[in-house]
């Protein structure tokens, strides 16, 4: 789920975990492990790309959509 400033949701889908090799759709995520892509034509409500990264260094802690 995602939400605006004032806490509106502007963004509920759910994207299946796990990664493809034939297709390359799924989750990929960088050799540090604090960022994951995920890539998929036909993605859930038509997204076709997500990005999240790490912020910071507090656990559990995520940014940047």
């Amino acid at each position: 789920m995602l939400e605006d400033a004032a806490r509106v949701r502007i963004l509920d889908a759910i994207f299946p975990g796990g990664f493809d090799p034939a297709s390359g759709a799924g989750w990929k995520t960088n050799p540090a492990g604090t960022a994951w892509r995920y890539r998929n034509p036909q993605g859930p409500s038509g997204i076709v790309k997500v990005r999240v990264r790490q912020r910071g260094t507090t656990p559990g802690r995520l940014g940047s959509w």
